[in-house]
């Protein structure tokens, strides 16, 4: 039985059952370490979750013009410079 049998509009009862009672079977047990995460642990992170990708996307939206200029300089000096900033945005930024 296939998660795709029981994803209709009106799936069959049996069919329903049976597919429940074949992931008891291959996960049988709780695995090793407890119960799982409460409802307000969960809550918790989905929060944590939230907050780092409301700061992310105005990051991402800022580098990705800052990116997007793809004009180089030409003297050797300001060209050694930018990679430097490229350097500097790499281990400061994307690692952070």
């Amino acid at each position: 039985l296939d998660a795709e049998d029981v994803d209709v509009p009106s799936p069959d009862e049996k069919s329903v059952i049976t597919y429940v009672s074949s992931i008891y079977d291959a996960f049988p047990k709780v695995p090793e370490g407890g119960e799982g995460i409460s409802a307000t642990e969960v809550d918790s992170r989905w929060q944590e979750y939230q907050s780092r990708v409301d700061s992310l996307i105005p990051w991402i939206k800022q580098h990705t013009i800052l990116m997007s200029d793809k004009s180089f300089p030409q003297n050797p000096v300001e060209l050694k410079a930018l990679y430097n900033q490229y350097i500097h945005f790499k281990e400061t930024e994307i690692l952070a």
